[in-house]
C-alpha cells in the first residue's frame, strides 16, 4: 500500500516537473539562449508566488491526514484554499505594480522585456495555486488520481500551447503556455 500511494506522489511530481522545464525545453530549441534568459528572470519573480501555496500546502497536508474520516476536511481545505489564493492575489498586484521598478532595479534594464512574460506568469501562478492546495487534500484522502489526470491535462496544454505559442511568441509565448497550463490543471 505504501509503494502504491508513494508511486502515485512521485508519478505526479514527475508530471510537474516536466510540466515546469518544458518551456526552457521549447524556448531553447524554437529561440536563443536570450529567450531562455528573459523566461528564467520571469519565472524567478513567479516562484516567489507558487512558494506560497507551497508552503501552506505542505503545513495543511499533516492536519488534513491527521482529520479522521467525514470530518471537515473538504471545508477545511476551502478555507485555507480561499485564504491563499487572496494572499496570492495580494502578492501577484503588488508584484505587478512594481515589476516597472523591480526588474531593471534587481536585473538591469537589459530585462525588462520579461515583464509581459511575467504578467503572464503571474495569471498562471494564480490558477495553479488552486491545483497547489488541492493536491494536498486528494493525497489526504488516497485519491491523488484527482491531481494525475490534472497534471496530465496540464502538461497536454503546456506541450501543445507551447508548440504553437514559443516559435511565434518567444518568452511571452512560453509564459502564455503556462498561463493556459495553469488554468486547465486548476480548473480540473
Amino acid at each position: 500500500n505504501q509503494l502504491v500511494f508513494g508511486s502515485k506522489n512521485w508519478f505526479q511530481n514527475c508530471v510537474a516537473f516536466l510540466n515546469a522545464r518544458s518551456y526552457i525545453y521549447f524556448l531553447a530549441f524554437f529561440h536563443t539562449s536570450e529567450a531562455v534568459a528573459i523566461f528564467s528572470i520571469a519565472w524567478i519573480f513567479i516562484e516567489i508566488v507558487r512558494f506560497v501555496p507551497d508552503a501552506i500546502g505542505t503545513t495543511l497536508l499533516p492536519e488534513l491526514t491527521n482529520m479522521e474520516a467525514g470530518s471537515n476536511k473538504a471545508s477545511a481545505t476551502a478555507r485555507c484554499l480561499r485564504v491563499v489564493l487572496a494572499f496570492v492575489l495580494a502578492i501577484s498586484c503588488f508584484m505587478f505594480l512594481s515589476l516597472d521598478f523591480l526588474v531593471p532595479f534587481i536585473f538591469g534594464e537589459a530585462y525588462v522585456s520579461s515583464i509581459s512574460a511575467i504578467t503572464y506568469l503571474l495569471l498562471g501562478a494564480f490558477f495553479g495555486t488552486i491545483y497547489q492546495v488541492l493536491t494536498r487534500y486528494f493525497t489526504s484522502e488516497a485519491a491523488q488520481r484527482f491531481a494525475i489526470y490534472s497534471s496530465i491535462l496540464g502538461l497536454c496544454t503546456c506541450l501543445v500551447g507551447s508548440y504553437f505559442l514559443v516559435p511565434r511568441y518567444s518568452a511571452d509565448g512560453a509564459a502564455m503556455a503556462y498561463a493556459g497550463s495553469s488554468f486547465v490543471t486548476g480548473i480540473c
